[in-house]
């Protein structure tokens, strides 16, 4: 059974996006997916316990068995980050997948949205100290790594300042681009919804586009 793939993200991994690609990704793989909505690197990879809402998709398909989200929670509350490091051991983030995990041999990282208001304001005007110490975080998770991975940058949206959105991925490229295999998704413009994430009818299409060019990214410059 193919690769043995961690997936990690944001409010896009725990949204369409995410669970959409984990299916396709599960076909030929053992995926372990973790998206918990308004993260980013830092509260991966801090010694802080970070508990943050906004939603969380947890799933597990190891040789054809899947294992659901033992403690589904509703997407307003609160719920702790993983920490990115004992996942690189063993992908049984909940005790309950315990001994049905695996150690990764592939890692999929889909973060960064939620850097963009910390470095930089709408404007696009650097904030020097929070810039420095969230890319340490991006820094830091990918020099944990001896395994091959694909870094999936954030979609555009209406309601993303351009000035913001173009240094959040300046320092994404900067972060990302030869320490892992990077694929932007700026040329994908959230216009429904609320403008930022593909989470409702509107935008169904826009996010199997998404999945569809990230599926076969991660199959040709990951996978091969």
């Amino acid at each position: 059974m193919g690769a043995d793939i961690l997936f990690i993200g944001d409010s896009h991994t725990a949204g369409p996006f995410g669970k959409l690609l984990h299916k396709e990704l599960a076909k030929s793989h053992n995926v372990t997916t973790l998206g918990h909505a308004s993260s980013a690197p830092i509260h991966w990879m801090s010694d802080e316990v970070f508990k943050l809402s906004g939603g969380v998709f947890n799933e597990l398909k190891n040789h054809g068995v899947i294992y659901k989200n033992p403690t589904p929670t509703h997407w307003r509350e609160k719920v702790i980050v993983p920490k990115f490091l004992p996942l690189l051991e063993d992908t049984a983030y909940h005790s309950a997948w315990k001994g049905n995990a695996f150690k990764p041999s592939h890692i999929i990282i889909a973060l960064g949205a939620n850097d963009a208001r910390s470095i930089s304001d709408e404007n696009g005007n650097i904030r020097a100290t929070t810039y420095e110490l969230r890319q340490k975080a991006i820094i830091d998770m990918l020099d944990a790594l001896n395994i091959p991975c694909a870094w999936i940058g954030p979609p555009n949206g209406i309601k993303k300042p351009a000035a913001n959105q173009n240094v959040l991925y300046t320092y994404l490229e900067e972060s990302v681009i030869g320490k892992c295999e990077f694929m932007s998704s700026n040329h994908y413009i959230v216009r429904g919804c609320d403008g930022v994430h593909m989470n409702c009818p509107s935008e169904m299409d826009n996010a199997r586009k998404w999945v569809q060019e990230a599926f076969l990214f991660i199959q040709n410059k990951l996978l091969q």
